[in-house]
């Protein structure tokens, strides 16, 4: 059995305070998880779980029709979770094919100039179903980002660069 101590959650506290304040942790864990990283590690599966058990005992006192019973039946739902997994690997198989190397090729040389150019593309989101408002920004090393609004009348934004008299450049568009 692996033996286990009271994780302090500041290095600054007295050692009083510490053995007061902390989370039960493994031997091997406790010096490389402090207790916020632990909620926020933990917080999301129990979610899950709760989530679960929830839906078994809705599933298992609801009153269903004939739709809603072959719509919720245990092997549809474990056909579609397993449909989930397939899709979340597919997509995780090429975003590492395709991110990491373009990563790698953007922190070198001429190429860095296009970094930001692609950055602000990558993180334009497909959450919206494709309804991506592009927003132009300014950032420089060490600062936050400034958002650049459109003209006036415009919706949308992009910057494609900073020319010779250190101005931001690109288009702004009304639709």
């Amino acid at each position: 059995m692996a033996e286990t101590q009271i994780a302090p959650t500041s290095a600054e506290e007295p050692a009083s305070e510490k053995s007061k304040r902390g989370i039960l942790l493994p031997k091997r864990l406790r010096s490389r998880i402090n207790a916020e990283s632990a909620i926020v590690l933990f917080s999301i599966p129990i979610i899950v779980v709760l989530g679960f058990l929830a839906y078994v005992v809705y599933h298992a006192t609801a009153n269903l029709d004939v739709v809603e019973e072959s719509a919720l039946a245990w092997p549809t739902i474990w056909q579609q979770i397993g449909e989930h997994i397939k899709i979340t690997f597919v997509s995780a198989f090429f975003v590492i094919i395709i991110a990491v190397p373009l990563g790698v090729l953007l922190t070198r040389g001429r190429a860095k100039v296009a970094a930001p150019l692609v950055v602000g593309f990558a993180n334009a989101s497909a959450a919206d179903a494709g309804n991506t408002n592009f927003r132009a920004f300014h950032w420089r090393k060490g600062e936050s980002t400034r958002p650049l609004p459109a003209l006036p009348g415009h919706v949308t934004s992009s910057a494609a660069g900073v020319n010779d008299r250190r101005q931001i450049v690109g288009q702004s568009c009304s639709a």
